[in-house]
Order: C-alpha cells, then sequence, then structure tokens
C-alpha cells in the first residue's frame, strides 16, 4: 500500500491563501466523494483547519502526481492552482506517516503542545470512515497516530500550561493594551475557541465580557458560565462601539465585521482604539478595518510572534515528543511493508 499526504500549513502559506482553501466539516463527503471518482482513490482523508488544509490518499497503485491532486482541490475550491503552488508540501510513505504523527501529537501547530489539534484530526477521520472512505490503510494510519498523540501527552509535559490558540490571542491583547482589568471584551462566537478565549480573559482579569452569535441561544449559555452578558447578532455593531477589545472566532464564510460597522463606532470612543483579533479561518474581519485610526487589527498570523517563545521553552519537550515518534514511525513502516 501506498500512502501520501499533500497539504498547505502556516508555515508555507498565509492566512490570505488559507482562508481560500479552507473546506467546511460540511463539504468533506463532497470532496472526497469526488476525489475517489476522479482518482478512483479507494481511500482519502481531508483534514482542514484555521492552520492547516491536507490530503492524506492510500492506494494498492501507484498514487496521482501532487500536482494532480491540488490542481483537483483548486477546482473544487474555485482557486487558481498557481495561487497556493509554491506553499504546497507533500510527503509520501514514511515521510508522510511522520509528518501525521508530529500533526495528531500538535509538534506541527503553531503553539506547539495545544490539545484541539488531535481533535479535530479524530473529527476528520471520522468523517471519511463514516463515508466509507478510510480502508484499511489509513483506519490503521489514524487510530495509530492518535494513539501516539496520546503516548505523547501522557509521556511528556508538551501540553502544561497555557498553550492554545486562544491563549495566544489574550496574550497579545495584554502586551498591547497592558492589564485587561477595566477593559470591556466583545467575544464573537460561542464555540470551543470562544469558550477557551472567554476562559483565558477571565483568568487574566477583563472586567466585563460581552458574546454574541448567530444563535443567541449558545451566547445565553455560553455567557451565564462565565458571569458575561449575551447580546444579538443583530447589536454587533453598537456592542462593538462598546468593546475594548474584539475577538472573533466563529465559522463563518463572510466576513461579519466590516468597515462600514466599525468607522461609525469610533466617534462615540472618544479616540479610545479599539483591539481586533481575527482568530477565524475563513477571516470574521475584513482586512481594510485595520486601516483605520484607532483601530488595531490581528489576524491568526500575527500570533507567531507571540508564540516564539513557546517553541523555546518547550524544547526539551519537543525532543522528547519526537524521539516517542521516530520509533512510533518505524513501527508502523513495518507493519505497512507487511500488509503490501
Amino acid at each position: 500500500m501506498y500512502v501520501k499526504v499533500i497539504g498547505v500549513n502556516f508555515k508555507t502559506s498565509p492566512v490570505e491563501e488559507r482562508e481560500n482553501l479552507f473546506v467546511p466539516a460540511d463539504r468533506y463527503p463532497a470532496a472526497l466523494e469526488r476525489l475517489k471518482a476522479e482518482y478512483s482513490l479507494p481511500q482519502a482523508v481531508i483534514i482542514s483547519t484555521c492552520n492547516r488544509t491536507e490530503i492524506y490518499v492510500s492506494s494498492q497503485q501507484d498514487l496521482p502526481e501532487c500536482d494532480l491532486i491540488a490542481k483537483f482541490f483548486a477546482e473544487f475550491q474555485g482557486v487558481p492552482a498557481e495561487q497556493f503552488a509554491e506553499s504546497t508540501y507533500a510527503f509520501e510513505a514514511q515521510e508522510c506517516v511522520k509528518h501525521l504523527f508530529r500533526v495528531a501529537s500538535s509538534l506541527d501547530s503553531m503553539v506547539v503542545g495545544e490539545t484541539q489539534i488531535t481533535a479535530q484530526v479524530k473529527e476528520a477521520y471520522r468523517y471519511a470512515l463514516k463515508q466509507g472512505h478510510s480502508g484499511k490503510t489509513l483506519n490503521k494510519l489514524f487510530q495509530r497516530s492518535l494513539a501516539v498523540a496520546k503516548k505523547v501527552r501522557t509521556r511528556t509535559r508538551i501540553s502544561e500550561g497555557r498553550v492554545s490558540i486562544s491563549s495566544a490571542a489574550v496574550e497579545l491583547a495584554e502586551k498591547v493594551l497592558g492589564r485587561l482589568s477595566g477593559k470591556t471584551v466583545l467575544v464573537v462566537g460561542a464555540g470551543e475557541m470562544a469558550e477557551l478565549t472567554l476562559k483565558h480573559l477571565i483568568s487574566r482579569g477583563a472586567t466585563r465580557v460581552l458574546v454574541t452569535n448567530r444563535t443567541h441561544e449558545k451566547a445565553i449559555g455560553l455567557a451565564a458560565t462565565y458571569g458575561g452578558e449575551a447580546v444579538p447578532m443583530e447589536r454587533l455593531c453598537d456592542t462593538v462601539s462598546k468593546s475594548d477589545i474584539v475577538i472573533c472566532s466563529t465559522s463563518a464564510a463572510e466576513h461579519l465585521i466590516g468597515r462600514e460597522e466599525v468607522e461609525p463606532c469610533l466617534g462615540t470612543r472618544d479616540n479610545q482604539p479599539i483591539f481586533f483579533i481575527d482568530i477565524a479561518v475563513p477571516r470574521n474581519v475584513d482586512p481594510e478595518v485595520g486601516s483605520l485610526d484607532n483601530v488595531y487589527l490581528h489576524n491568526i498570523d500575527h500570533l507567531e510572534s507571540v508564540v516564539a517563545g513557546n517553541i523555546e521553552e518547550r524544547q526539551k519537550e519537543i525532543d522528547e515528543s519526537s524521539g516517542i515518534i521516530e520509533a512510533e514511525v518505524e513501527r508502523f513502516m513495518k507493519w505497512l511493508h507487511r500488509h503490501r
């Protein structure tokens, strides 16, 4: 059996490209069906998150060339293939296995040690399995990757401390604005990322927390849990004008906040700045918002400056984790050779 991965991630591609390649979970089945039909691929799994989009494929026959899979994906997403040609990476056989093990174990994450990626890998695999697109080889590969991730977390301290995109976002807010006490924070979104952000905001002393979401009931539930206040999405513009920090983390496919919403708010703030952190992919805030006076807009790629120290602090754990992964890759490759 042959295995291969092709993809782009935060190391190779800016958020402007990644958001064009992001595949929502509800489009996984269509993408997998089309991939199977065009290339007769019996096994395929797609992982698409804020920091990466990857396609894992397996077959008993030679796999399609990477540029063909890239072309397929570009057509499926309606994006010119040349737009991300230089950002694409591809790994086969042992390197593919090693890459997935590192991804699942969060060694290939922007925030090394964060645990969300393991859940995202598991969910992507489940989608493919449910739709009948993951066979014996990818089943073994993905199941093993999740077991390796668990081993890394239990045998090292890689996931200890504040290790998430959300914690990095709050740390960035502190660096720009200083102490968060006395600040009003608006969280746009009510999913897992929004909840993690709320936890960190409260732990760092945020005085007033507002939550808005398209499904207002979810905003009410999340706000109640953390002592915040839920506001209807229809009042988003008015709420932004009362906020010092706006953190966006929804799954919306389009911009929720544009220049036309923010510009009128500024006149009511007596020259007090608004700090936006957009950790969503696709982005929730139009980049034009950042050109306004007294507005500071940061997207997920800007968090790299915050998390740079994360890698240095965790180097010992990274080395230990890498050793575990190397041994597990060798073990998996022996299994793969036996079952060719």
